[in-house]
């Protein structure tokens, strides 16, 4: 299997983050699907997910994981001018009512004949939408 990585995965674990149930540990299971996922499966992410980390995390901080997911052994993929162009058209056709980013992951995850592992509903909700099989940390751990 090829599993496209998206941003919020690697911020569960980086940030630690804990889920709305109580001691349901987001952080824990995202490390461990992603340790999984390393080591049985091919694992990709694209510059995009690295231009969003760059948005969300302090610059030192976005500096050390950025070289963590180049060493982790996931494959980091530029982002096709080709992808990006129809990221836009489809962003105006949503209304924009999801991010270009997001659509951005749905279209490579396509591209490369991935799986698309996020927790965000509304990149769920768009992969399912546009026929691409997407799913959260869980979903895979689980089979």
């Amino acid at each position: 299997m090829r599993f496209y990585i998206d941003t919020c995965v690697f911020l569960n674990v980086w940030k630690k983050e804990i889920g709305p149930i109580p001691r349901w540990s987001l952080w824990r299971r995202s490390n461990e699907f992603l340790t999984f996922a390393l080591q049985h499966h091919t694992v990709i992410t694209s510059q995009a997910v690295i231009r969003e980390l760059q948005f969300q995390l302090p610059p030192t901080t976005f500096k050390e994981k950025k070289a963590d997911i180049f060493a982790s052994g996931i494959t980091v993929l530029q982002v096709p001018e080709q992808l990006a162009s129809i990221a836009r058209k489809i962003e105006s056709e949503e209304q924009f009512s999801i991010s270009y980013y997001d659509i951005l992951h749905v279209l490579i995850a396509q591209e490369q004949s991935a799986i698309l592992v996020t927790r965000d509903r509304k990149l769920l909700s768009l992969a399912k939408r546009k026929g691409v099989a997407a799913g959260t940390p869980e979903h895979f751990m689980q089979r």
